[in-house]
This record gives C-alpha cells, structure tokens and sequence, in this order.
C-alpha cells in the first residue's frame, strides 16, 4: 500500500461520466493556467480523496503523448457547482504516474 492511498486517495481507475463532465467544466480554467488551448481534452485516469467535499486527481490527454495531470476539488460535495482547480502540472506523459502533488487544504473553498 502506498503512502498516498494510506492518506486516504483511491487506486488510478478509468474516468468517470462524472469526471469526464468535471473535466469539460475546467477545461477553460486548466487552459487559463497552462497558458495553451488544447484542442483535444480527453480525461483518462482518475484517483479521488475524500477530504472536504473530494479532491480528484486526473490524467488528461491534451495531444499525441501529451498529457495534463489536474487535481480538483469539489466544495461542499455539489459537483455540479463548487469546482476549483488546486493544481496543475503540463506537460506530461502518458507514462508519467499519477501522483499526488502540491499541498491541499483543509478547507477547499478557502
């Protein structure tokens, strides 16, 4: 067991329609923070923690063998609503693992 699932993230699964949706939803914000518009967004792998709400981690595939690795977080549990983007590394790889990175909040909407 890894330390990062020990801490309470999910094992990398294949995305969601859920995360797919969530994904299309930041994909103006991830553009914003890359500076690059993608022409394809195509979200692949995901892990998720629990933590206030939920933080996703997901691998979207941006190019050829490019890819965007994008941690989310879901304020109050409304996926639909309260989204923000906590962290963003462009670019990489389609072998690159899906890691958590950065420092997360205690409190996402702050």
């Amino acid at each position: 067991m890894t330390a990062e699932i020990a801490e309470g993230w999910s094992t990398e699964a294949f995305a969601t329609d859920e995360v797919e949706n969530m994904c299309i939803k930041m994909k103006a914000d991830i553009e914003k923070k890359t500076g690059v518009h993608f022409d394809v967004f195509i979200p692949k792998t995901f892990r998720s923690e629990p933590k206030c709400g939920g933080h996703y981690l997901v691998k979207v595939k941006v190019g050829i063998d490019e890819y965007v690795h994008m941690v989310v977080c879901v304020v109050n549990e409304d996926i639909d609503k309260c989204l923000t983007v906590k962290g963003v590394q462009y670019p990489k790889s389609k072998s690159h693992p899906l890691e958590p990175f950065g420092k997360l909040p205690t409190a996402c909407g702050k």
